[in-house]
């Protein structure tokens, strides 16, 4: 490891899929030095990330694609956070999504 380690930055860090919206991004960005390996996890099955985690080389960024399936849910709304973490440091993204 470097003088500079990694360091991890994720944005924006909220997303607001509406009624519409299947597929938003978000970036997870290396702001430090060396490598950073990070993952990112949810917890609802309507929420899938790609990729779900990374080794983002310094200076570089990543962008995770979150799409949700609103398929066999109830009408209202629904929130969750997206977890990113290098093992250093977390990030947390905020989502929410409307059916109906």
């Amino acid at each position: 490891v470097g003088a500079n380690p990694p360091v991890l930055s994720v944005n924006p860090l909220a997303l607001d899929f509406g009624s519409i919206q299947t597929n938003l991004t978000f970036n997870v960005q290396n702001a430090g030095g060396g490598t950073l390996n990070w993952t990112a996890t949810e917890a609802e099955t309507w929420l899938t990330l790609t990729p779900a985690n990374g080794a983002t080389a310094s200076g570089a960024t990543t962008t995770v694609t979150a799409t949700v399936n609103r398929a066999g849910l109830a009408a209202g709304t629904f929130t969750t956070d997206i977890t990113v973490s290098d093992g250093a440091a977390t990030a947390v993204v905020e989502v929410s999504m409307t059916v109906g």
